[in-house]
């Protein structure tokens, strides 16, 4: 640093060495966790591929809300955590229960 008298006042410019250039960078935005999700209430629709009144009990998925499709083909919003366990949900794989040879979906995406 330089120092300059001005009548008892010292003036006081800082040397600059460093020319560079600062560089900016991207970070990559974070997907929401589920605990995000929760706080937020993201919800998304399901459509019902049952041909009859479908209640989910709030115990079977992660939010412990309860589900109703009252008939085949209803769309109802239902939280974001708890899709992948409703879309996984299917019929007619096991030898029990009434299985049948093709595996029949419970929801899709509307």
């Amino acid at each position: 640093m330089t120092a300059k008298n001005n009548g008892g006042l010292k003036e006081v410019k800082p040397k600059i060495t460093d020319k560079t250039t600062p560089r900016v960078t991207r970070k990559a935005i974070p997907r929401p966790s589920a605990a995000t999700i929760r706080i937020l209430g993201y919800r998304i629709e399901l459509r019902s591929l049952w041909p009859g009144r479908l209640i989910i009990s709030g115990h079977t998925v992660p939010s412990g809300k309860r589900y109703e499709f009252p008939s085949y083909g209803f769309v109802l919003p239902v939280e974001a955590e708890d899709v992948d366990g409703l879309l996984s949900r299917r019929r007619g794989t096991r030898p029990c229960c009434g299985a049948s040879a093709v595996e029949q979906k419970y929801f899709e995406l509307a």
